[in-house]
């Protein structure tokens, strides 16, 4: 063991007696220890620092000790979140040689890649309102089992979902999760409690028709209006027209509980003999 010893020795000889004395010190034994730099996924099971912890003479000149393998250093791998956690030192396990020896570290780290997003689940149609529409979506990742949290695990970006139609968003990872997942769902029309419409009009699953009565042949501008304002596409011209007919125009847009009047204006084209047209 290490340490400061005395050393005696005696000599015996006829008539004489004398003894010789020297101290000398053994010194403790130099060693070098080094934790590896690791990498794991975030779904990955802990890695097993001690069984890669390497030690190595720090002593010149001299061999590790065969006593040295007893030595025992415990380093847990109990980080939880993605990100590159450095510095990393074992601790030695107290025993009965660890006096021995001094030690120097070389410290290690573990890097911990973020998971994959798997997926989300569909998102139903949603009633138009007249404002952006921000549904929850329901989203997973590669592990472990069950939803993500939105905001700690990912965040969600809208576009195009005010109005009636299709609706995008994309779905991009945060903290243990990367990539990005994009969907899209519908916004629809549903008829308000009461539609007001000029007369001969009727609707029929957001449609308007109009029944018109032609005097003569002739040609037309139509034109579309609406109050309070909704998206109207239809007939915008007639041509060689005669006696009766119906133009058609799609709506949508059409608020909640709340009356929308729609007009259709027909004007005869200059030129020619003007010709009249009426609603029936």
């Amino acid at each position: 063991l290490n340490g400061e010893y005395n050393v005696g020795i005696v000599s015996k000889e006829e008539f004489r007696n004398y003894s010789i004395t020297a101290d000398f010190t053994i010194n403790k034994f130099g060693i070098t220890v080094t934790t590896p730099n690791l990498t794991r996924g975030f779904c990955d099971a802990p890695v097993d620092f001690p069984s890669k912890i390497t030690l190595s003479a720090t002593t010149k000149g001299q061999s590790l000790p065969s006593t040295a393998n007893a030595l025992q250093f415990t380093l847990l791998d109990n980080y939880t979140n993605a990100g590159n956690n450095s510095g990393l030192v074992p601790t030695l396990v107290s025993n009965e040689i660890n006096n021995n020896y001094t030690f120097s570290y070389v410290k290690g780290s573990l890097k911990i890649t973020p998971a994959s997003l798997s997926g989300f689940d569909p998102v139903d149609d949603q009633n138009f309102t007249g404002s952006a529409i921000k549904p929850a979506i329901t989203v997973y990742g590669a592990c472990p089992a069950g939803a993500l949290q939105e905001g700690t695990d990912y965040t969600v970006s809208f576009s195009n979902n005010t109005n009636v139609g299709t609706a995008n968003f994309t779905i991009t990872g945060k903290g243990n999760y990367t990539g990005s997942l994009t969907g899209s769902f519908k916004i629809i029309s549903t008829n308000p409690s009461n539609v007001v419409l000029t007369q001969g009009m009727e609707t029929c699953d957001d449609k308007a028709v109009v029944n018109m009565s032609f005097n003569g042949l002739g040609s037309y501008n139509i034109t579309w209006s609406s109050n309070p304002n909704v998206t109207i596409s239809g007939t915008n011209a007639i041509s060689n027209q005669r006696g009766s007919g119906n133009l058609t125009a799609n709506i949508s847009g059409l608020p909640l509980n709340k009356d929308v009047n729609i007009t259709c204006t027909v004007t005869p084209t200059t030129g020619g003999s003007p010709q009249s047209a009426s609603i029936i």
